[in-house]
C-alpha cells in the first residue's frame, strides 16, 4: 500500500494509482466531512522499518513504514510520503 501526508497533516491512500483523502469514520454523523490526519490526537507518527528490522520484529520481509491512527489500528505502508514540515 502508498500513501501520503499532506503538508496539512492529511492523510491519503493511493488506490488503482490514484491519491484518495481518507475521512473520519467517526464523524460519519455529521454534515461535514472530516479528513484523517495529525489534528487528531489519535493519529500517530510514522515509523519506518529498515529491511532488517522488518524480519526482525516482525519476521516479515521490508522495508515498511508503520502508522498508527485511531482505536489503535495499524496501516502498514510500503511507501508513505509525509509532506508535513517539522
Amino acid at each position: 500500500m502508498e500513501g501520503r501526508i499532506d503538508n496539512g497533516g492529511c492523510l491519503g491512500i493511493y488506490r488503482k494509482g490514484a491519491l484518495r483523502p481518507q475521512y473520519c469514520m467517526h464523524q460519519a454523523d455529521t454534515e461535514k466531512l472530516i479528513r484523517c490526519g495529525d489534528g487528531c490526537p489519535q493519529f500517530g507518527e510514522p515509523v519506518y522499518y529498515s529491511a532488517l528490522e522488518a524480519l526482525e520484529e516482525f519476521n516479515c520481509a521490508g522495508p515498511f513504514v508503520k502508522l498508527t491512527i485511531c482505536q489503535n489500528r495499524n496501516l502498514v505502508f510500503e511507501n508513505l510520503i509525509d509532506k508535513r514540515n517539522a
